[in-house]
């Protein structure tokens, strides 16, 4: 059966709320970028929540529960590139998940220093202690320019059962100041193009995750009901936005509605 996708998004501007980055720190940071992580992180928050749920209402064990939520999250991609991801560590400084550097995974990263010399694992840790989410900043070299260091902005949201922090991050490019800067003295903007992206990257990861739940079934992990019964779980909980209320919808080819969390 054929399906459609809709990211469905209340009629509200995202506006960003920070705790270790602010506009002092990182001048003229693309709204976009703040949009795309602050979503992706939200999304797989959601993801999480609903396999503790299904842990706490005893349709999974918690080490099941656990287990499918890390390998969903690892199978993650956002972005033009497909490349971008979520990483997780915990409020110990353990890395709990990392889809590229898989051997740091259960050992303690907080002494990993950026090319300035600050703890940003620390910071990561610091920023939700107090708050569920918070957005940070660090210093890397782009993996094709291996001289240039970059600023990445991070979001981060701490799933306190589990003690999981999740998080994910974009390079902030030098174009993205001046682009910043043009709109800041001329007043143009670009909303419905970050508008655009962001709904492709939500859509992009619905799909993923419709996708893991298929493979799931065709590997023989799960039969087709109870796959396709986690698939349509998942999206029907997944939230993303700055009041966390946008969400998913599935519709098929002939206009049936398949999914809609409140209807």
């Amino acid at each position: 059966m054929k399906i459609i996708l809709m990211a469905i998004i209340t009629l509200t501007f995202v506006l960003l709320s920070s705790s270790i980055y602010s506009k002092k720190t990182m001048p003229y940071i693309d709204k976009k970028n703040e949009n795309n992580i602050r979503n992706m992180v939200q999304l797989s928050y959601s993801i999480v929540d609903m396999f503790y749920n299904k842990y706490k209402k005893g349709l999974l064990s918690e080490t099941a529960a656990k287990k499918y939520a890390l390998e969903l999250l690892a199978q993650l991609r956002y972005c033009s590139a497909k490349i971008n991801y979520i990483s997780i560590v915990n409020s110990q400084g353990v890395s709990v998940m990392h889809p590229y550097i898989k051997e740091i995974v259960g050992t303690n990263i907080l002494s990993l220093k950026d090319k300035y010399g600050n703890f940003f694992i620390k910071d990561i840790i610091k920023s939700v202690q107090y708050r569920r989410s918070s957005f940070t900043v660090y210093y890397w070299t782009k993996t094709y320019k291996r001289n240039i260091i970059k600023p990445k902005l991070v979001f981060n949201m701490r799933f306190k059962p589990w003690d999981w922090i999740l998080g994910t991050a974009l390079y902030v490019e030098n174009n993205t100041i001046i682009h910043n800067l043009q709109e800041f003295f001329t007043g143009i903007t670009s909303a419905k193009k970050e508008r655009r992206s962001e709904v492709r990257n939500v859509i992009t990861v619905s799909y993923q995750v419709l996708l893991f739940w298929y493979k799931k079934y065709r590997q023989g992990v799960l039969s087709e009901k109870k796959a396709n019964e986690f698939a349509l779980d998942t999206i029907k909980t997944m939230r993303y936005g700055k009041k966390y209320n946008n969400f998913i919808a599935i519709l098929n080819t002939s206009g049936i509605l398949i999914v809609h969390p409140y209807m």
